[in-house]
């Protein structure tokens, strides 16, 4: 039992360690992941689109998260800002024994017939949580897809051949 305690003393880590942690002269930051979402736009009551945000382990304080969405670019697949969604830019906490926390956009229903859209959701450590927390770059942003449920109308060409 010695030698295991040793044997993750030496190496910086603990089985037992919430994030960020300190074992010797090593510390280890919490590593905050956000993944892709996706929702139904809905057609008379405004859905709300759930983005969360994740700790590799607990947290054993409080972790802040900036957190932001921004569009994709112009086109038809691509949602716009105020128009499709809400603009949203907040700071989320993660709140110390949690590993997760959720930031809220408000999406805009409509009964009119268009592609999928997308926008994105971004994060990036808090400056008071800089030495708590770091983002894992492969899941630094999410690619939130507001899927269309409206029917899309037929179209009926009439030819007048006089």
């Amino acid at each position: 039992m010695r030698l295991l305690f040793l044997l993750f003393f030496i190496m910086g880590t603990s089985l037992f360690a919430d994030c960020p942690s300190t074992m010797g002269t090593r510390t280890t930051k919490c590593k905050v992941s956000i993944y892709d979402v996706n929702i139904t736009e809905g057609n008379d009551s405004n859905p709300v689109l759930h983005f969360k945000i994740s700790l590799d382990d607990k947290a054993g304080k409080n972790i802040k998260i900036d957190f932001n969405t921004t569009e994709m670019g112009d086109g038809d697949t691509y949602a716009t800002e105020n128009k499709d969604y809400n603009y949203t830019k907040v700071t989320v906490i993660i709140p110390k024994g949690s590993d997760s926390a959720e930031a809220n956009v408000t999406i805009y229903a409509d009964k009119t017939y268009e592609n999928n859209e997308s926008f994105w959701g971004k994060i990036k450590v808090n400056e008071e949580s800089n030495d708590d927390a770091e983002i894992d770059k492969d899941h630094n942003e999410s690619n939130a897809t507001i899927i269309n449920d409206d029917p899309k109308e037929d179209t009926l060409t009439v030819i007048d051949k006089k």
